[in-house]
């Protein structure tokens, strides 16, 4: 049996012909040839799954068609959430790199809590961008960015995979709002 090793997971769908956008965790793509094939954990194992296009989006995002996949509703119900993974000794893999990050913790996938003690969501994605980090969650089918900042922050629970945040009052009924607008 294929010794695998996890590099990431679906966060979401993107457009409307199947494509996904995919997060890499604890690892980042700095090849120039994209992978033919990734492995999905979709079944009780992880299955190849052969790749049409691969956009990358920096080096801890990519979009991805996977050939098997041509709808947003399929992709949503059947990928969304998903782990993704490569094999190390394939020679298309090679591009993926382990990140050596100390003292960092990805907080994709946690429980998120404003300063009621009241469930916001889980958290899909975290974009770090210069002064600033946006916890990314979907919203009533929306995606919603709050800031996550030490100024915000109430506690991080690891061991409960929680964040207690100060969540500005009317930020999320703002954000929910206007792309409802759209």
């Amino acid at each position: 049996m294929k010794k695998l090793q996890e590099v990431g997971k679906v966060i979401k769908s993107h457009k409307l012909n199947g494509a996904v956008k995919i997060k890499l965790l604890n690892f980042e793509f700095l090849g120039n040839d994209y992978p033919s094939f990734l492995y999905i954990n979709t079944e009780e194992k992880p299955l190849p799954y052969f790749i049409s296009s691969f956009d990358k989006i920096g080096k801890k995002e990519c979009i991805i068609q996977f050939e098997e996949w041509d709808n947003k509703e399929a992709v949503n119900t059947q990928l969304k959430g998903k782990l993704i993974f490569i094999d190390p000794n394939e020679p298309v893999h090679r591009g993926f790199q382990a990140l050596k990050e100390q003292g960092k913790t990805n907080y994709t996938g946690y429980q998120l809590f404003d300063q009621n003690q009241l469930y916001i969501g889980t958290i899909e994605d975290v974009y770090e961008i210069p002064n600033n980090t946006l916890l990314s969650l979907d919203i009533n089918n929306r995606e919603v960015l709050i800031p996550f900042h030490n100024n915000l922050l109430i506690e991080v629970k690891n061991n409960q995979q929680e964040i207690h945040l100060q969540i500005p009052e009317g930020l999320i009924n703002l954000a929910v709002d206007s792309s409802e607008e759209e």
